[in-house]
């Protein structure tokens, strides 16, 4: 026990009660506040008459008045608040420094009076003394501090005046009054505590039978349940009207009928054993046939003993849970099944898939895990509507019920993700072939409400145990060759293998290592690789390459890296570095070349990307001009109009766009009218054969026209020779790009004519020229 607890109390009153406490503690204090002044008045009478020839009269009269008027003063201040519901802290602090203010006047004159007075009115200022300290812890026994307050210089005025008077008699009193005051200070905090608590549980009984009370009262009115009783052979007596009710007959008809035929045989015996060993029980759940309809009763009860220890029946209570039941069921369908396509989900395949480990383990049984990922959902979502992509999902998990077995399990993990567990698998030949099927079977047109829609599926396959001995290893194998297939072309079937995971984790160790290097290291770089008009070899722009030098000094290429970078969004960030830095760099080219920066079209889909472009070009100052972007065909592929939008805001800005690798992809003139594109690039991979092959001369040849009748240039890129230079001059084209001219350099060697000289192929000289023309 700590010293304040000792002094002041221990009794630890929740927030939420402390008003409450406090209003009951001031009002027992207000009860006894009456009683204390006239005890007061009496005392101060009885000292008053007992000095009034000493010489100490004018002292006893100024001090024991001045005590009486401050308790009066008290009880006066107090009892006006009686009214309030809720006390402060504050109150009965100042309760208790008047308390004080009290001790102190009585204190002050026991020590005078004991000091100057003679033997006969040391004795009884001594049990005045004592009497108003006990008075005084007795009327404020339920306010610790204003208790200590009071008692405390009291107390210690007595002892003053004791060892004052020069007698050991008094010496030896003053030690005893001391202890006195610490035992009348404890006994007020153990009557303060007791006070408290039981102040507090009083409350919390009357909560208690109130909450009792309504809740009877509600049973009796409103509650669906009803009361049974049955006499020690299990027929019912007193039948109630609710329970007639509940079984749909009248109640004379079931007065001394067997409790027990109301019940399926195992159920019956169930309680019939209960009854037998006299047990009790509590919210059995039994099934009942009423009226031909199978309903669920909640059952509790308990038996009831006469004095001679004898069973003379049960006492209980009925309640429909029909309902509840129901809801249970539901709800535990819900947790276990897809509500949209009715398949077991995530959670039951992942049941399955355990189970089919262990049969593994323990019997040797082989089984396949197939995940199926449709291709081009997404579409269907955007052009028919989500209604229609709902449709199409109970498609195919209707066609992938019809091409498995009666023992293997279709599941849908959400989305478009479907798994399919393969049980009591022979040979590795018999999965493929389910595979196949699956890809096959999804090939099929699907008919969404009146329209045909043709999509794809993609199957990535683990075989166990081969390929795993757990459910989740498994299920992370199937998706890394899911994941496969989809990227050598989709619709099509894939096995997983060892270097698929090895992969994955490279592919993991990339995406944190670039998240570090584009937030927190110094690790990427641009390089900027001339644009050169041919015909006088002059530098007309710059395309910005990225370069992440790692810590180990690997230059990573951005092949390596941006296909993580799109997957995990990082693009985004990524991209508005490059677009930042680009035109940074731009913005201090002497010979005023244009910069162009390649777009990924998740950047595309970025909304903030207009607004980065504006205040990148408004921060350095930069023409919009000089500032080319290029996109590719995909771009334009996905979400249209969207893109179409933006390229419109952006070259609305003054900004050029260029239609980048035109010919390797999808190709179609739709998107040159769709959009008026500045620029169009050659994609290297014509120019590289165009020596040898017509047909790509050919593809040159009508690019050219096309673009001049459009209105558009045309770059060249992966010009590596002179001969190259010379078919692609004679076809009309004059801008290229490739390792003839340079190859990319970093950006602080743009500057320096000689540096860029040094690796480009054409004379220095020439170059040198070139640059001059430009600055």
């Amino acid at each position: 026990m700590g010293i304040l607890s000792f002094f002041f109390g221990s009794i630890a009153v929740a927030p939420d009660r402390a008003d409450w406490v406090r209003a009951e503690q001031f009002a027992a204090y207000i009860k006894t506040a009456p009683y204390a002044a006239l005890a007061t008045a009496i005392n101060s009478a009885l000292l008053t008459y007992a000095y009034w020839g000493e010489s100490a009269r004018s002292v006893l009269i100024v001090w024991s008045y001045s005590a009486l008027l401050m308790a009066c003063y008290l009880m006066i201040n107090s009892m006006r608040r009686t009214a309030s519901a809720v006390i402060s802290e504050r109150i009965l602090n100042r309760i208790a420094l008047h308390s004080g203010c009290v001790g102190i006047i009585w204190g002050v004159l026991f020590a005078v009076l004991l000091t100057s007075g003679d033997e006969q009115g040391r004795v009884l200022t001594g049990v005045v003394a004592a009497g108003m300290m006990c008075g005084g812890a007795f009327f404020l026994s339920v306010l610790p501090k204003a208790s200590f307050a009071y008692i405390t210089p009291m107390a210690l005025g007595v002892v003053v005046g004791a060892l004052g008077a020069g007698q050991s008699a008094f010496a030896a009193g003053a030690i005893m009054i001391v202890v006195y005051a610490l035992l009348l200070q404890r006994g007020v905090t153990w009557l303060a505590d007791s006070f408290v608590s039981g102040r507090i549980k009083a409350v919390a009984l009357a909560e208690s039978s109130d909450v009792i009370s309504l809740l009877l009262h509600d049973f009796e009115t409103h509650s669906s349940d009803w009361l049974w009783e049955i006499d020690a052979d299990g027929h019912l007596n007193r039948v109630s009207k609710r329970f007639a009710e509940a079984v749909m007959r009248p109640r004379e008809t079931l007065e001394g009928e067997h409790f027990l035929h109301f019940f399926d045989d195992a159920y019956a015996e169930q309680l019939q054993e209960m009854f037998d060993h006299q047990r009790p029980f509590r919210e059995l759940i039994v099934p009942v046939e009423i009226a031909g309809e199978r309903r669920w009763w909640s059952i509790s009860a308990r038996p009831q003993i006469n004095e001679a220890d004898e069973l003379t029946g049960y006492r209980g209570v009925c309640s429909d849970v029909t309902d509840a039941k129901a809801a249970e069921a539901k709800i535990a369908y819900m947790a276990h099944y897809d509500a949209l396509t009715k398949l077991p989900n995530r959670t039951t395949m992942t049941t399955a898939l355990e189970r089919a480990v262990e049969r593994s383990k323990t019997a040797g049984e082989q089984f396949a895990v197939l995940c199926v990922d449709l291709d081009k959902f997404k579409s269907i979502n955007d052009t028919l509507g989500h209604p229609a992509g709902d449709t199409l999902l109970r498609g195919v998990a209707n066609r992938l019920i019809d091409c498995v077995g009666a023992h293997d399990v279709v599941a849908r993990f959400g989305g478009d993700e479907f798994v399919v567990l393969k049980t009591r698998v022979e040979d590795i030949d018999e999965v493929e072939f389910l595979g196949d099927t699956i890809v096959d079977a999804l090939l099929e047109p699907f008919d969404l409400n009146g329209q045909q829609a043709m999509i794809s599926g993609s199957v990535g396959i683990a075989f166990a145990p081969k390929d795993g001995d757990s459910a989740e290893v498994l299920l992370k194998h199937a998706d890394l060759a899911l994941y496969r297939a989809k990227s050598n072309g989709r619709g099509r079937t894939q096995f997983f293998e060892s270097s698929m995971d090895e992969e994955a984790r490279k592919r993991m160790a990339v995406e944190h290592d670039l998240r570090r290097a584009l937030y927190e290291g110094d690790e990427l770089r641009l390089h900027f690789q001339p644009l050169v008009h041919a015909a006088t070899t002059d530098v007309i722009g710059y395309e910005a390459l990225l370069r992440w030098n790692r810590p180990n000094g690997d230059v990573v290429m951005p092949s390596d890296f941006i296909d993580v970078a799109e997957e995990t969004g990082l693009i985004v960030p990524l991209g508005e570095w490059v677009i930042r830095q680009a035109i940074q760099e731009a913005a201090h080219w002497t010979h005023k070349a244009n910069v162009a920066v390649n777009l990924s079209p998740i950047q595309m889909k970025n909304p903030a990307l207009i607004s980065t472009v504006v205040q990148a070009l408004a921060a350095t100052g930069l023409p919009p001009n000089r500032l080319e972007l290029e996109i590719t065909e995909s771009v334009l592929m996905q979400e249209t109009d969207a893109n179409l939008k933006t390229l419109h805001a952006l070259k609305d800005l003054g900004v050029q766009i260029a239609l980048d690798d035109f010919g390797t992809g999808y190709s179609s003139l739709n998107y040159l009218r769709a959009f008026p594109f500045d620029k169009i690039k050659i994609d290297k991979c014509f120019v590289e054969e165009m020596e040898v092959r017509n047909d790509c001369r050919a593809i040159i040849r009508a690019v050219m026209s096309l673009a001049v009748s459009l209105g558009m240039r045309v770059t060249a890129e992966g010009v590596e020779n002179e001969r190259q230079v010379e078919l692609l001059t004679a076809e009309g084209c004059v801008e290229m790009q490739g390792y003839l001219y340079s190859r990319p350099i970093p950006c602080d060697q743009i500057a320096k004519s000689d540096a860029v000289a040094s690796v480009i192929a054409v004379p220095a000289d020439t170059l040198k020229r070139s640059i001059k023309r430009l600055a």
